[in-house]
């Protein structure tokens, strides 16, 4: 028998920051995006991450509202692209908590 896999990909962290807003007009209209970053990891060894936030999933304006410190968990798409024999990975948000 067959059996299905569901993966959830979750990151959470303290939000730290915001990278530039990036906008423009597609074929489906206006968009535009900006990166959410945050601190993850432990005390002694931080990271941080940034995640891709776009307003076509209905979650931009929320998280452009939260205030830096907020701690935040994003349910996220992993996608990576080839580019020039060098690989590039996103983290796209579609969902908070």
């Amino acid at each position: 028998s067959l059996s299905t896999i569901k993966v959830v990909n979750t990151i959470t962290g303290t939000l730290i920051g915001f990278g530039q807003e990036k906008s423009g007009t597609s074929t489906n209209g206006a968009w535009k995006f900006t990166q959410a970053i945050l601190k993850t990891g432990t005390v002694k060894y931080p990271t941080k991450a940034a995640v891709e936030i776009w307003d076509k999933d209905g979650i931009y304006d929320k998280v452009k509202a939260m205030p830096i410190g907020t701690e935040i968990t994003f349910h996220v798409n992993i996608e990576s692209k080839e580019y020039q024999d060098k690989w590039f990975t996103n983290a796209k948000a579609w969902k908070i908590g």
